[in-house]
């Protein structure tokens, strides 16, 4: 390239170096103590699906992606890792007298908090379940 531009007549070759785009740190205080206790009053189908005694043990490790913030409210939408804990009896394959097994999903969310950051509404919540042997 640079060849090509020493033929051209009255140009210039320069390299100009960019620095690389800054790395964002997006927090939300309380978001995961938010989500842990929707999730618990809620119970979304994907838990319920694993089995009846599926207990939220917490959220942890949230990672916001994106915000957007107007007047009234902020909508955060991101992933995170939801922990519980699943009955292990006879009745769901496991072994009679063993106490619960712990596992961790990857949980995806869209929700609305407003300006005190309480929720207002979930938009969308979804827990991959995928990796469970049923």
């Amino acid at each position: 390239m640079a060849d090509y531009v020493r033929s051209l007549p009255d140009a210039e070759f320069q390299l100009v170096v960019a620095p690389p785009p800054r790395e964002k740190n997006i927090e939300v205080a309380g978001l995961a103590q938010i989500l842990g206790a929707w999730v618990a009053d809620h119970h979304p189908a994907e838990l319920s699906d694993l089995s009846a005694g599926t207990r939220v043990q917490g959220i942890h490790d949230v990672d916001v992606l994106e915000i957007r913030v107007d007047r009234d409210q902020m909508i955060a939408c991101g992933r995170a890792s939801i922990a519980v804990s699943l009955p292990n009896d006879a009745a769901s394959g496991g072994e009679e007298g063993l106490g619960p097994t712990y596992d961790s999903f990857p949980l995806a969310f869209e929700v609305a908090l407003d300006r005190e950051l309480r929720l207002s509404e979930v938009r969308s919540l979804s827990i991959d379940t995928t990796s469970v042997a049923r």
